[in-house]
């Protein structure tokens, strides 16, 4: 499981309760060092240092910190040893349970010269595409694709130095502006903003209530549905989240609505022309996403009032690079662009230059990369 919210990389031990999978034999002979969360998921372990080398990608590094779990907790588990053999933590080291130096497995390949860059790019693909989902490490992996050269068209800061946070300035539906709560991203005395973030496990993208109800009122209206939605089917399929079938509905996409996240831009030497947001907006196939051969699921949910929680289905048809050196976020275009229907997502830089998706494509380069799930547990 390869997590952004998380700066620990954590294994199996050999006696980790609710486990069955592969793991480091180990017996402990003191009291565990170590006691943490990850995926809200409480565990006890020690930490140690290693060589670490991750299969198919050619990448060493040499005593990388890892955190060796013997105990956790149940509902959920972290581990379990089917999908989810280890966690490889991606963020700052300033959310580490395990000090030490090199701080994180990402620091000790940057710091070992082993990759020429301390960011990871991420590339998540649509259903009939999954199976070519990967993270790139280094970001050695640039693939001219849609009109670019692979790069990120646009990047937006990452104002803290714990997750990949991101600031929201505004969010519109159908390119109208949505209220917000008074306690969106808000500083309150005694406490720190609350700023949204990037989550490579989340299963859903989280909004707080007003922007759920106002995309649901807007699909209902746009009559996209046959036959019309009625309220058992708008509860079932889009507050309770049930996948949806063919048998159930035929849907008329291009009547869907628009749904446009603006960010604040990372452009610490403004140039002349430039703005200070940068907006990705998501069509109805990145919030309600293919699930199986004839499903779909409104992969949106009711979060927190305080911050979005960008999952899964928001980097879908992006390339997210995650650049720890400066503290920033990139956005490209991402797997299946050259298929895209319905013409998103679509990237509005600081320079107010639109990127969507177009049918050119470039000869490709091949370079090192990993093939990740992410998935959250259960």
């Amino acid at each position: 499981m390869v997590d952004s919210t998380s700066s620990d990389s954590v294994v199996p031990f050999s006696n980790l309760n609710n486990y069955n999978g592969p793991n480091i034999s180990y017996t402990p002979f003191e009291e565990p060092s170590i006691e943490g969360y990850s995926r809200d998921v409480s565990w006890k372990g020690y930490g140690f240092s290693t060589d670490v080398f991750i299969p198919e990608t050619g990448i060493p590094a040499v005593d990388a910190p890892i955190v060796g779990i013997f105990k956790q907790a149940t509902e959920p588990a972290l581990l379990d040893g089917q999908g989810r053999q280890a966690v490889f933590g991606l963020a700052y080291p300033s959310l580490a349970y395990y000090h030490t130096t090199p701080a994180t497995i990402m620091d000790a390949w940057y710091e070992g010269r082993f990759i020429p860059n301390n960011e990871v790019g991420v590339e998540l693909c649509p259903y009939k595409l999954s199976k070519k989902s990967h993270i790139d490490i280094g970001s050695t992996e640039v693939v001219p694709k849609c009109g670019t050269d692979g790069n990120p068209i646009a990047w937006v800061e990452s104002p803290t130095n714990d997750r990949f946070t991101v600031s929201i300035k505004e969010i519109l539906v159908n390119s109208m502006p949505v209220e917000l709560p008074d306690d969106f991203q808000k500083k309150r005395e005694g406490e720190s903003i609350s700023y949204s973030y990037i989550d490579t496990c989340a299963t859903k993208v989280e909004f707080p209530y007003e922007v759920v109800d106002k995309l649901i009122s807007a699909i209902v209206k746009s009559h996209a549905f046959v036959p019309k939605l009625d309220t058992p089917s708008i509860s079932k399929f889009f507050w309770s989240g049930y996948p949806m079938t063919k048998s159930d509905f035929i849907i008329i996409w291009s009547r869907l609505p628009t749904l446009s996240i603006v960010m604040n831009a990372n452009n610490p030497e403004k140039a002349e022309g430039s703005q200070s947001t940068v907006k990705v907006t998501l069509g109805p196939r990145d919030y309600m996403q293919q699930v199986g051969e004839n499903a779909h699921a409104f992969s949106v949910s009711v979060g927190s009032d305080k911050l979005v929680v960008l999952g899964v289905p928001f980097m879908t048809r992006l390339r997210v690079v995650l650049d720890r050196a400066h503290k920033r976020i990139g956005f490209g275009p991402g797997c299946g662009c050259e298929r895209s229907k319905d013409g998103h997502p679509t990237i509005q830089n600081e320079f107010n230059k639109i990127w969507h998706p177009k049918q050119k494509t470039s000869k490709c380069k091949l370079s090192r990369r990993v093939n990740a799930l992410f998935s959250k547990p259960k």
